[in-house]
């Protein structure tokens, strides 16, 4: 046998083929050279609170070590379904909850218990690098929809409208938004739950970053329109919220005739989601929620002072997010692609940030930085930026 020969499937060279993996190119330049300041990590850079680790020590010493129902223990689903009813003020009931081992493993849940080869997917561009790739191994068509910085990376309900087809099933929204930080306001929310409505689309969305946000910003949800529970699929997190990121512990809410379904999908691949996790969700969900303002009110410290010191670089712009914890600075001025800039950022500065083209032809001329940092640590990475950067001039 050849041992040469190429196993992989036609699906996942569709997915090898994507130019968000160029990314892991730089990861791996990354782990290879000393002294680099990494501001890559799409996790906040704070302990767990304490309250949700001593739940999970309980739960251990309560002997929660067995298999789970597929759907997630009542209690963590009831949780999450009294979380929706009292933000959403939807009447969403615990059996329309399924407790995933992450978001992303509900996004694929989602994508794979309802797109059909050729049935295309709107997403916004630039966009959260797993999207095409759980619509690539559907074998669905992501279509982008341009998210325009001279508008603040507004997702434009009228830029929408125009890529619908008759081939069209499923529009992704993600607010705030990874990498632009974008939310997109009411107003914006409503016009696109018309367009779903009218056009029969249904709405997949992404709320893994919904308690981050600043400037008095709220966050709004497409299932909180009347008549969309019908037609959305809601993806929550716990990773960014409370600093779980290690646990693997999020969400899905659908109605429930789509939950039923999408259960013998879970069940198939990973049976159920880890015991003590759920135990410790549901503290995270009824205990204090100090913790999460506190976390935001100093990513918000950091998302001014990096933004100022990103935009007093000559060549540098870059705008307010209003949510997350990245910026998306652009740099078209220095005349490198993406990808270049990254490595060389990483050779000569010793900094490493992700390309702009792994989220998107859009996010071509950008890169993506966290500010889930210290101060002190994003100051050292920019004087090693600005540093480098004289040098293309």
């Amino acid at each position: 046998m050849n041992a040469e020969h190429n196993w992989a499937s036609e699906r996942l060279k569709a997915i090898l083929s994507l130019s968000s993996l160029e990314a892991s190119k730089m990861r791996e330049l990354a782990l290879k050279t000393k002294d680099v300041i990494k501001l890559t990590s799409g996790e906040p850079d704070f302990l767990t609170p304490d309250h949700i680790r001593e739940a999970a020590k309980r739960a251990l010493d309560e002997g929660n070590t067995f298999y789970t129902p597929t759907g997630g223990i009542p209690e963590f689903r009831e949780a999450v379904a009294e979380k929706i009813q009292r933000e959403q003020d939807v009447d969403l009931r615990s059996s329309e909850v399924i407790a995933t081992p992450g978001a992303i493993q509900g996004i694929f849940l989602a994508i794979m218990g309802v797109i059909n080869p050729g049935d295309e997917v709107l997403i916004p561009d630039p966009c959260y690098v797993g999207y095409p790739v759980c619509i690539r191994f559907a074998g669905g068509i992501p279509v982008p929809i341009p998210l325009k910085e001279e508008e603040g990376f507004r997702l434009e309900p009228s830029e929408i409208e125009k890529r619908i087809t008759k081939a069209s099933k499923m529009i992704i929204l993600n607010s705030p938004s990874n990498p632009t930080g974008m939310v997109i306001d009411r107003k914006d929310i409503v016009a696109i739950a018309d367009i779903t409505k009218k056009k029969n689309l249904i709405a997949l969305t992404d709320e893994a970053y919904e308690k981050i946000v600043y400037d008095g910003v709220r966050h709004s949800s497409i299932l909180s329109v009347p008549d969309m529970k019908e037609r959305t699929i809601l993806i929550g997190s716990f990773s960014k919220t409370y600093a779980m990121t290690g646990w693997r512990i999020g969400y899905l809410a659908a109605k429930k005739s789509l939950v039923d379904d999408l259960l013998q999908i879970q069940s198939s691949i990973v049976l159920c989601t880890n015991a003590v996790v759920q135990k410790a969700a549901v503290a995270a969900l009824r205990g204090p929620q100090g913790c999460v303002s506190e976390m935001v009110k100093e990513f918000d410290k950091r998302r001014r002072f990096i933004v100022g010191r990103i935009n007093s670089i000559d060549g540098l712009s870059c705008q307010l997010p209003k949510g997350a914890f990245f910026v998306f600075p652009n740099v078209k001025a220095f005349g490198l692609d993406s990808l270049k800039m990254t490595q060389f950022l990483i050779e000569k500065a010793k900094v490493a940030v992700y390309p702009g083209i792994a989220y998107g032809n859009l996010g071509e001329g950008h890169i993506r930085l966290t500010y889930a940092a210290s101060i002190k640590q994003i100051e050292i990475a920019l004087q090693r930026i600005e540093g480098s950067l004289e040098k293309l001039r």
